[in-house]
């Protein structure tokens, strides 16, 4: 009885011997995931997604009101004096609306793409896809540039009696076309939130 009872008290004491090591680790195990969520790594990781992600969506925003601005500035241009007529001393001037009445019907093109243009920005048609006022603003700004383009040449040929000279209201339309062009393909390249969250 007595080897029994010391067998006993030794297989006990080793049991708790072996129970001191096993709980804290079990203690370590339950503990761990909650370590690993808070540790830094992942913190500045997210911050700087986060950061990114709002750098992105404040430049798609700038891009926005550029070409908005831009898009604004040629249909007022194209309502004021494009051409500057001069025949035998007396001068006289042609707005973008003067010419579209008298000699190019296509003239009319340009306001018309670009109230599409700010009626597309201004009511919010489809935020979360860029991408169409990308397509959009490039073939409108395309569409200025070439009538546009085509104006200045036919300024420019005119000979004789009558001289023509391009006003500069026209250039600074014609300067504005290209900004609609220019951040239209930004945008229409640009990769929009939804995509960056898809990447990452």
């Amino acid at each position: 009885m007595d080897a029994a009872g010391i067998t006993i008290k030794a297989t006990l004491r080793s049991k708790d011997f072996m129970a001191s090591f096993i709980h804290p680790c079990h203690e370590c195990v339950r503990q761990q995931p909650a370590r690993f969520r808070t540790t830094t790594v992942f913190t500045e990781y997210s911050s700087q997604h986060s950061t990114c992600k709002c750098r992105s969506v404040e430049r798609c925003k700038m891009l926005r009101r550029i070409n908005l601005s831009a898009t604004i500035i040629v249909l007022v241009c194209f309502f004021l004096p494009w051409v500057q007529v001069s025949c035998a001393g007396a001068k006289d001037t042609l707005s973008g609306l003067g010419l579209a009445r008298q000699d190019d019907a296509l003239l009319w093109l340009i306001p018309l793409s670009m109230c599409a243009v700010i009626v597309f920005v201004l009511l919010r048609v489809r935020p979360a896809r860029p991408q169409l006022l990308g397509v959009l603003s490039t073939f409108a700004g395309l569409i200025a540039a070439v009538m546009m383009n085509r104006e200045r040449t036919r300024a420019h040929g005119e000979s004789g009696l009558i001289a023509a000279q391009l006003t500069g209201w026209f250039w600074l339309g014609f300067i504005a076309a290209g900004v609609v062009i220019l951040t239209g393909i930004a945008i229409l390249l640009r990769k929009g939130p939804d995509q960056i969250n898809k990447i990452r």
